[in-house]
C-alpha cells in the first residue's frame, strides 16, 4: 500500500511494484488494519558506480 496522505487514497501495488487499478479508489479512513507484518521484503538492483 503507498499512500497520499494530503488527499487520504491508497495506491494498491503487488510485489513487484505493478499498480493495482481499483474504481473507486480505496480511501485510508475505511480501511481496517489487519496485522502488522512481521518480516521484510528485500530487492536488490545493481547501482553503477558514478566516480
Amino acid at each position: 500500500i503507498k499512500g497520499r496522505m494530503s488527499t487520504g487514497y491508497a495506491i494498491l501495488m503487488d510485489i513487484e511494484g505493478n499498480k493495482i487499478n481499483l474504481k473507486p479508489i480505496p480511501k485510508f479512513e475505511r480501511m481496517k488494519r489487519m496485522q502488522a507484518r512481521k518480516s521484510w521484503i528485500l530487492s536488490q538492483e545493481v547501482i553503477q558506480n558514478i566516480c
